[in-house]
């Protein structure tokens, strides 16, 4: 168990030095990707604290600590929107699709 939220916590902490909000890099997608996995990570982090389970509902509220900037800060390059989602399901961007998806090219555009 403490490997895991050592883990967790490595991956929160890498995760808020990536800079957030919107881009215009070269491939506006990649930084989509990074807000959707700083988006999970704290998710799990959600669910570590509060005792979450699979199925369980998260707010922006309860996730903003755990992002650089707040989920607020965080915009899709191509203005698509996120959604949260319950733990267990991977966040969404609405241009973009969740993080695998863009992983197998199957997101919807």
């Amino acid at each position: 168990m403490l490997p895991t939220v050592v883990t967790v916590l490595g991956m929160v902490f890498l995760l808020m030095c990536i800079p957030s909000g919107v881009h215009s890099g070269p491939y506006p997608p990649t930084w989509c990707y990074n807000n959707l996995r700083k988006m999970d990570a704290a998710k799990e982090q959600c669910a570590l604290k509060y005792g979450l389970t699979n199925g369980a509902t998260v707010t922006s509220e309860q996730i903003s600590p755990y992002i650089g900037g707040g989920f607020g800060s965080l915009e899709c390059a191509e203005h698509g929107s996120y959604t949260i989602d319950l733990i267990g399901i991977e966040p969404r961007c609405s241009v973009h699709g969740s993080m695998s998806e863009m992983n197998t090219g199957t997101a919807k555009r």
